[in-house]
């Protein structure tokens, strides 16, 4: 529950990539994890927080592309070239609301 004037921050991976973590531990590539990850639709995330009565304040993707793949300087270069409109494509969603 959000009070009046309090705000919510959610990060979840993206359902674009799930077909690449399938991949992934298929290859045996990602190893040891054990839990449960709820893929979610960039439209589906601001359609749940609006429903719920929240403002979206701020909606940013996190990793433009796996960070296993290349150094992670780099990884950092593309994070922040591409805010501002990674979100949708990004491969985990982060986004802060706000109860009016």
């Amino acid at each position: 529950r959000v009070a009046p004037g309090g705000y919510l921050a959610i990060s979840c991976p993206n359902q674009r990539w799930r077909w690449l973590l399938s991949l992934a531990q298929c290859l045996h590539v990602r190893k040891n994890y054990k839990g449960y990850e709820n893929w979610v639709r960039p439209s589906d995330l601001h359609e749940w927080v609006k429903g719920a009565g929240l403002e979206v304040v701020r909606a940013e993707g996190i990793h433009f592309l796996p960070w296993q793949l290349l150094p992670k300087s780099i990884i950092r270069r593309l994070d922040r070239l591409t805010r501002g409109w990674n979100y949708g494509w990004a491969i985990n969603l982060a986004l802060l609301a706000r109860r009016p």
